[in-house]
């Protein structure tokens, strides 16, 4: 290997574990930032939540509460929302993964 000062040996991608190369990264936008989160699962999670939480607490609420109370009741029920939609957030990315991409994903 060639080390003259002032130059750095270039490093050549080695396989993975399965034996493939490596694929290059892609750019990070805004489109792929917003592809990417339609397949994750929390992604779904997150929203259940937190339309769980905005639905429930006005019910929830009443005249005597505190201050701490009411965000306190947001934070509680939107938790719970982003818990019990554990499965159906899977089933979400999973058919938006098939519907949109098909048999191209990965897993």
């Amino acid at each position: 290997m060639d080390c003259t000062p002032g130059t750095l040996p270039m490093r050549v991608p080695s396989p993975t574990k399965t034996g493939k190369m490596p694929v290059a990264k892609r750019p990070l936008t805004l489109n792929y930032i917003i592809f990417y989160l339609l397949f994750l699962p929390d992604t779904w999670q997150c929203l259940a939540g937190i339309l769980m939480a905005w639905l429930a607490v006005p019910r929830i609420i009443e005249p005597d509460m505190g201050r701490l109370t009411v965000p306190l009741l947001y934070i509680m029920c939107a938790t719970i929302g982003y818990a019990v939609f554990r499965i159906p957030g899977k089933w979400i990315s999973n058919g938006l993964r098939k519907l949109i991409l098909g048999n191209k994903h990965p897993g």
